[in-house]
């Protein structure tokens, strides 16, 4: 019985999932515009440095002359994410993602949800509302592919759950693993976002149960977390140090009218035109919209009535969270002063706190639908009626949420140039022009994209849309002084042969004594490999060589310190957290 069940539940969601994101399925094979075009760049270049060059993806030289591509806070490579882009492609493994961090979060909060008591309907119930809310698909349909790290917050949470009514290394290891990897799938957002909320909860958890417990848990989670994500967050920490992200003070992201508290309210939770004509999306409704409906609110207000006091803690977290994501239409403005923290001036929406309001909407609403089949003295017709509740529900976020993935892949495949050397750099990418052109629908303008295609091509793009506002000193092959990708700036010497790859610069010369300026930015992770008696140097904010007279074949290579040292500390951590749970595992098993 239990098995049939477990397949039934199985059942629904595959058909709910595939009914949610049917704009995924029938655009599979197209590109995304907007932010999409940035993540499958980034995607597809560390995919390309791994599988046609053989190479740890440590830079990414198709953007603005060249970057750390470790140190990019949307780096994918050490998530289990990246392993399916390896397996399927950037174009494939982009979607099939969307796919599984969907079910992930839905067996998460199933998981969640069973821990505070809830039967299988109700934590059903629960999945569907955090899963569907509209967080989710405006995220992902918006290109903000570091989003599908949501799915592991309600793993983050049951686990401290767990260690809080029986603290063990164990689960404190496996909580800090579940946040690791919060950590790598995701960006900034996440990582500082749910470390608040995480925060909040176990701070109001600890004055509940009046123990420390739960703040043990925040620290053992976090503290597991962030060493095993070092590999991630130390070249991270490192680039964002050098080139720190001034955020403008836009708090209504682009809205042409101020909100009041309770327009801002309604277009969260209630309104339906995050469905809209894709021809009017602007960055106000994608950053806040988190559509529910009225029947998860109205079960929420059933809890808050009836049954309050059985969850105080999520209650208080989420109206903090709630408070925060306000921002400037709150009557206090919580954001202004959280934003004032060293890390928080670099994140400029407030409103994307509201995924950690959308999971306490979730789990209070699976509660009143448990205290509403209660009320019911029929156990079939309290059933019939949950079991209607939960439909009519996910028929309405399927057809709304859902209908929002419409423009997320509107791109048909464009005609490329052949594949050469990397050569050339774009000024500007051409393919802007030719994105809006071959677009399905009429989509809201944006910032200069295009940089998939020309990765494609091998080529890279001067002035590309970046995340990190790092200057762009190299030279595309459209300005007046562009003398090559490797050319002799002072001296006699020549050069005879160069082999350039995402890692790795070759240079061979003919014996001359000679300055040479690679075309690349200057970073300090370059290093001469082997003995030779060659130095780096910065010219213009380009890298450059200084090689004495005799034959030379000289090779650079990009391994920042930075890089070397989050990986130290990720082995070490990992390993120690294997062999924690290996010994448990060891002293709980039978003779």
């Amino acid at each position: 019985m239990r098995q049939r069940s477990t397949l039934g539940l199985i059942a629904f969601f595959l058909l709910l999932d595939a009914l949610f994101l049917r704009w995924v399925f029938v655009h599979f094979g197209h590109w995304g515009f907007w932010d999409w075009d940035y993540q499958q760049t980034l995607l597809e270049v560390s995919r390309l440095t791994i599988v046609e060059h053989g190479q740890v993806p440590l830079w990414n030289p198709y953007l603005g002359g060249g970057v750390s591509l470790a140190g990019n806070t949307l780096n994918h490579v050490w998530s289990p994410s990246f392993l399916v882009i390896l397996m399927f492609g950037t174009l494939a493994g982009t979607k099939l993602c969307i796919v599984l961090y969907l079910a992930l979060a839905q067996w998460g909060t199933l998981l969640l949800a069973r821990s505070r008591g809830l039967g299988t309907l109700e934590a059903t119930f629960a999945a569907v509302v955090f899963s569907l809310g509209g967080v989710y698909a405006q995220r992902l349909a918006h290109g903000h592919f570091e989003w599908i790290a949501i799915a592991w917050v309600p793993f983050v949470l049951y686990q401290v759950e767990r260690f809080i009514e029986h603290p063990s290394r164990q689960r404190a290891c496996v909580g800090g693993l579940f946040f690791a990897l919060l950590i790598l799938d995701g960006g900034p957002y996440q990582f500082a976002f749910f470390g608040v909320f995480l925060s909040l909860y176990c701070a109001i958890r600890a004055g509940e149960l009046r123990r420390f417990t739960p703040l043990l848990a925040l620290a053992s989670a976090s503290l597991v977390g962030v060493a095993v994500a070092a590999i991630k967050l130390v070249p991270v920490l490192e680039l964002v140090t050098r080139f720190p992200r001034a955020t403008g003070d836009d708090p209504f992201y682009g809205a042409p009218f101020t909100p009041s508290t309770l327009d801002l309210l309604f277009q969260m939770f209630l309104s339906r035109t995050q469905a809209h004509d894709p021809s009017l999306w602007m960055p106000y409704v994608l950053n806040v919209g988190s559509y529910v409906g009225i029947v998860p609110l109205a079960l929420v207000l059933l809890t808050l009535t009836t049954a309050a006091h059985h969850h105080r803690a999520w209650i208080a977290a989420g109206a903090l969270a709630l408070w925060i994501s306000l921002g400037a239409a709150a009557p206090i403005d919580l954001w202004h002063l959280l934003h004032t923290l060293p890390g928080f001036s670099m994140l400029r929406v407030p409103s994307r706190f509201n995924v950690y309001v959308l999971l306490t909407i979730a789990l209070l609403a699976a509660a009143g639908l448990a205290n509403l089949r209660a009320r019911i003295r029929d156990p079939h017709r309290a059933r019939l009626a949950a079991i209607a509740i939960l439909l009519t529900t996910s028929a309405n976020l399927v057809v709304v949420n859902g209908q929002v993935f419409k423009v997320a892949f509107s791109i048909p495949p464009l005609e490329l140039e052949a594949k050469q050397g990397f050569s050339t750099h774009y000024a500007y990418s051409p393919f802007i022009a030719r994105y809006r052109e071959a677009a399905l629908y009429d989509v809201h303008p944006n910032w200069p994209s295009g940089s998939f295609p020309a990765v494609l091509e091998n080529r890279g793009v001067r002035w590309p849309f970046k995340t990190i506002p790092f200057p762009s000193h190299a030279l595309s092959s459209e300005d007046m002084a562009y003398r090559g990708e490797v050319w002799v700036e002072r001296g006699k010497g020549r050069i005879e042969a160069l082999s350039m790859t995402p890692n790795r610069i070759r240079i061979a010369t003919d014996g001359g004594a000679a300055l040479v300026r690679v075309n690349v930015n200057h970073d300090p992770g370059w290093r001469v490999a082997g003995t030779a008696p060659v130095s780096l140097a910065e010219l213009d904010g380009t890298l450059a060589v200084n090689i004495p007279k005799g034959r030379r074949e000289i090779e650079l290579i990009y391994r920042p310190r930075s890089f070397m040292l989050g990986s130290a500390v990720s082995l070490v951590s990992l390993s120690a957290v294997a062999l924690v749970i290996a010994r448990n595992r060891f002293r709980e098993s039978p003779p």
